[in-house]
């Protein structure tokens, strides 16, 4: 079985329905969380992650106005800026490839 957990639903509809099974979970409210499952056999495989960011906490502590991001030595620093966001995206992509190199014939 193959699942992905994701708070926020931005990569539900880039899951196929057909294939996965879509819910939504709360275990925190107000947030929600999105549940793909391909499969129903074990092992489990997990993806885990999340697109929410922290609260800024004491804003003398950054190095920049954290919402108002700067590309300092060539990466971005801002809040959020450096987060699960693009671990999530490659989950996507790592799935998607997955699929195509092992379709049932």
């Amino acid at each position: 079985m193959l699942a992905i957990i994701s708070r926020h639903f931005f990569s539900a509809n880039l899951l196929p329905s057909v294939l996965f099974s879509i819910a939504s979970m709360s275990f925190n409210k107000p947030v929600k969380n999105l549940y793909a499952r391909l499969g129903s056999k074990g092992p489990n495989f997990c993806f885990a992650g999340h697109l929410d960011v922290v609260p800024p906490g004491n804003l003398n502590d950054w190095t920049v106005n954290p919402f108002k991001p700067k590309v300092k030595n060539g990466h971005l620093v801002g809040r959020g800026a450096n987060d699960m966001k693009s671990s999530i995206a490659a989950f996507v992509s790592a799935v998607s490839v997955f699929l195509n190199k092992n379709k049932k014939r």
